[in-house]
């Protein structure tokens, strides 16, 4: 049994992860509203005068049919009973480079925090807004 199935998913519990831009070929084609959801950043992103961006994260129980929707804390859509649902290669960047730890106190890369991941999706914004309008 792994570390993450015999905490059950905590961090699943607090957040669905979210998706580098590495994650995808071609985000506008790739996007799949079964399992992703958009989301945005509250406010200016930083100092860039961006408001707002947008981001592609795993879809979660509170988002309803929502093609986006801004969260701050929810259960992924993708946790199940043993663990998520999905293959490795279809889960988010962030849920595959979160380090587990026995106690509880799983960690994440810095490239794979909110902030970063965030960062990479702003020359995105344009594709996102698309997917948004569909």
């Amino acid at each position: 049994m792994s570390i993450c199935s015999e905490c059950g998913g905590k961090c699943c519990k607090h957040f669905p992860g979210i998706f580098h831009t590495e994650d995808f070929q071609d985000v506008e084609k790739e996007y799949d509203p079964k399992i992703m959801c958009l989301d945005f950043w509250e406010g200016e992103y930083e100092d860039t005068g961006v408001r707002q961006p947008y981001f592609v994260r795993m879809r979660s129980v509170k988002d309803g049919d929502r093609v986006a929707n801004g969260l701050w804390y929810g259960e992924c859509a993708n946790l199940g009973k043993r663990g998520c649902k999905l293959p490795r290669k279809r889960r988010a960047a962030q849920c595959n480079q979160l380090v587990a730890s026995a106690d509880g106190n799983c960690t994440i890369p810095d490239k794979y925090t909110k902030q970063e991941l965030v960062r990479a999706w702003l020359p995105y914004q344009e594709q996102l807004k698309k997917i948004r309008e569909r």
